[in-house]
């Protein structure tokens, strides 16, 4: 008898058929959601109250669809809301008192949040999928029970669609925030200004020198201000001075990143510069002569008593190399800081993955800009301007574009200056008895967005002691005594279209009549083995 069985014979339940994987809910994005909860709760973006904002203005707890998300953006809200710090152990903590610990999980799963660190850039479009995803999901249930409804033919089709179109209207779809009136800013203006009249809070940060601060529209204000320059100028010794300076006049804490320099040489400029002591001395004592000697281990105390100057070098443990980790080291600063310097821009490193440099020094320009915006603080970031040797040994002054990756943080920058000296880098013939007078800086403005552009500071640049002054207006010494002063006062200038010879010296900065020499002789400072002068 033959063992074969007409198929048609086999029962429906024998027949196997492999159980399909399991796929979830349409109209879900868990990972989404657990993007935006860790952005908000992972420690050392200085962005997150912004971030915050942004994303309630789009979620509400419903919006997730997973329960425990849900709780999770209560308790995040919660702390948010009374401005109270946020982090695990709060939130935790937040949870307990709210009774809906165990229903996220435990601290185990709070914690792993943050396990795979985001950034606050994208919460935005993060939350939009969220609430986007949320609102087809309503709709969706709306439009089925609608259809159920029409179906089973219960109730007058006049006042389903009614009912429908009502409810519809109700369901939140993210899109465009209305802008907010620009009025609803007066009354913290005036109140802004009547505390500024009063002298109880300054609009802007002094540079310490009167020139620069006439140039800046004032002095420096919230952002990323770029200090462009070619070697040897001094550019780092200008931002040691504003460093040295802010942390006397606010007595808040300023951080110096130097990713080129070490701290040791960092120290020696900074007392050279705060006791006006020969720096080639301070590194070879037996030079120092008798009456150095006192304000060098003036300086040096005042260091050592507590100046809150803050500095990391790359061989220093926990130095930042990327914009979270230098926001991460300004929030572990004892209180808000006054002034922060990058030194220099080009050796960050980007946190996501470019496919050029362009892409990479786009997000560092970005993220420093909105850093120093959220924190309120200036920014100042070192970067370099190529040589640019012209025929016959004279040079092209520096423009806005001839600095390194100028396209890409132009747009980012929220002020740029410029410097050059002629005695460095000619732009015309000099002779013997005319030479370019030494350390004459010129700190073109070409770029601030609270100020007006285009205006040009006269700096005198000391580079035995590392230290720049004022060359025509009167600057206050760190001891109550006014540098030497001039009496022509520079205006706006135009920045092009002087056409000073052919070679194009004209074009970028502006010409300004020198003013008479304060000392004789190049003065330079030691030169480091990257032949920058002093902290160039």
């Amino acid at each position: 008898m033959s063992t074969d069985v007409a198929l048609d014979a086999v029962p429906e339940s024998a027949v196997y058929r492999p159980t399909p994987a399991p796929r979830g809910p349409v109209c879900v994005d868990l990972e989404a959601e657990r993007h935006v909860l860790a952005a908000l709760l992972i420690e050392g973006f200085d962005d997150r109250r912004t971030a915050y904002s942004a994303a309630a203005a789009l979620l509400t707890p419903r919006d997730f669809f997973d329960p425990r998300h849900a709780a999770l953006w209560d308790g995040l809200a919660a702390l948010y809301e009374g401005r109270r710090d946020v982090d695990v152990v709060t939130l935790c903590a937040q949870l307990r008192a709210m009774e809906r610990f165990n229903t996220v999980g435990g601290a185990q799963a709070v914690g792993e949040l943050t396990d795979r660190i985001p950034t606050t850039a994208h919460v935005i479009a993060h939350a939009r999928i969220v609430a986007t995803l949320a609102a087809s999901r309503r709709m969706g249930q709306l439009l089925a029970n609608t259809a159920r409804k029409i179906a089973a033919g219960g109730g007058d089709l006049a006042a389903i669609q009614a009912s429908l179109l009502e409810e519809v209207r109700a369901i939140r779809v993210p899109g465009p925030a209305v802008a907010p009136l620009l009025g609803a800013e007066v009354m913290e203006w005036s109140q802004e200004l009547d505390r500024r009249a009063q002298g109880l809070e300054a609009p802007l940060l002094s540079t310490g020198l009167a020139d620069l601060d006439h140039a800046f529209g004032g002095g420096l204000g919230p952002g990323m201000v770029m200090v462009a320059a070619r070697p040897r100028v001094g550019k780092t010794a200008l931002v040691l001075q504003m460093l040295l300076h802010a942390a006397k006049e606010t007595g808040r804490p300023v951080y110096m990143l130097s990713l080129e320099m070490s701290r040791r040489q960092l120290l020696r400029a900074a007392i050279a510069c705060d006791g006006r002591v020969n720096l080639s001395h301070i590194q070879s004592p037996q030079d120092l002569a008798a009456h150095e000697w006192g304000p060098m281990y003036a300086a040096a105390n005042r260091l050592d008593d507590g100046l809150p100057l803050y500095a990391h070098d790359d061989q220093t443990a926990g130095c930042p190399r990327t914009v979270p980790e230098l926001a991460a080291m300004i929030a572990a600063l004892p209180s808000p800081p006054a002034l922060v310097v990058v030194d220099h821009v080009g050796k960050l490193t980007p946190v996501g993955k470019h496919r050029d440099r362009k892409e990479q020094m786009r997000e560092i320009g970005d993220a420093l800009h909105r850093l120093g915006v959220a924190l309120g603080i200036p920014i100042l970031t070192l970067v370099h301007i190529g040589r640019g040797m012209a025929k016959e040994g004279l040079y092209r002054r520096p423009r806005l574009e001839d600095m390194v990756d100028s396209a890409t943080f132009e747009a980012d920058a929220d002020a740029v200056v410029i410097l050059h000296r002629e005695d460095l880098y000619p732009t015309k013939k000099y002779t013997p008895s005319e030479p370019a007078e030494p350390g004459l800086t010129h700190a073109l403005v070409s770029k601030v967005r609270w100020g007006e552009p285009g205006r040009v500071a006269m700096l005198r640049f000391h580079g035995a002691h590392q230290r720049f002054e004022s060359a025509h207006r009167r600057d206050e010494s760190d001891d109550g005594r006014p540098s030497q002063v001039h009496a022509s006062r520079p205006g706006p200038v135009a920045t092009h279209g002087d056409g000073l010879d052919a070679y194009g010296a004209g074009d970028g900065l502006p010409d300004v009549g020198a003013p008479t020499p304060l000392f004789d002789g190049r003065d330079d400072g030691p030169q480091y083995d990257d032949g920058e002068a002093g902290a160039a």
